[in-house]
C-alpha cells in the first residue's frame, strides 16, 4: 500500500485540515492534500513520519514502508493490509482480547470449519460473550479458505 492508499484508508471523513491537525501539524493540511494526490519523489523528513504515524493511527513503520513503496522501492512484507492498519495501541490487547479479535477473524475467513457457527466454546476461549445463547452463524459460501497460522493456536481448540 502506497502513502496515498495508506491516507486514503485511515482518513475517514476528516478533512485534510482536521487531519493535520490530529498530525500535530507536521504535515500541515497543504501538504497532506499533496501526499495524498500527487507523486512522491523522496521520504520526508522524519517529523512528517511520526505526525502520519499519529494522525492516522498506524505505526511509523506502515508510514515509512508505504512512503518506500510511493518512491518505488521494494517495501514489501507479509503483512495482511488489517496487520498495517492496526494502531500502535493493538500491542496493549491483553491475550483474552488479542484471542477474541482472532476468533472474530477466523469465523470470517475460515471455510468448513464444523457447521460455519462462531460457537460459544469459542467465545469462551476468546474471552468473553461476544455471542450468547444460540451460535452465530456466517455463509460459507462467501468466505474465502484461509489457513492457520504457524505456532498460533486455534481459540476454538482451547481447553477452558
Amino acid at each position: 500500500m502506497d502513502i496515498a492508499a495508506l491516507i486514503r484508508s485511515t482518513k475517514g471523513d476528516r478533512t485534510y485540515e482536521q487531519l493535520a491537525t490530529d498530525c500535530g501539524e507536521e504535515p500541515t493540511r497543504q501538504r497532506l492534500w499533496q501526499i495524498a494526490t500527487g507523486a512522491q519523489k523522496e521520504f520526508p523528513k522524519p517529523a512528517t513520519i511520526r505526525g502520519l504515524a499519529h494522525g492516522l493511527h498506524v505505526s511509523q513503520r506502515t508510514v515509512v514502508l508505504a512512503w518506500a513503496e510511493s518512491v518505488g522501492l521494494d517495501a514489501s512484507t507479509n503483512d495482511t493490509r488489517l496487520a498495517q492498519l492496526l494502531p500502535p495501541s493493538a500491542a496493549n490487547l491483553t491475550d483474552d482480547q488479542i484471542a477474541a479479535v482472532l476468533a472474530t477473524v477466523r469465523s470470517m475467513t475460515t471455510k468448513g470449519r464444523g457447521s460455519g457457527a462462531l460457537s460459544t466454546a469459542t467465545t469462551k476461549a476468546a474471552g468473553g460473550d461476544m455471542v450468547t445463547g444460540e451460535s452465530a452463524s456466517y455463509s460459507e459460501e462467501t468466505q474465502p479458505e484461509a489457513s492457520q497460522p504457524t505456532g498460533q493456536q486455534d481459540p476454538a481448540q482451547a481447553q477452558p
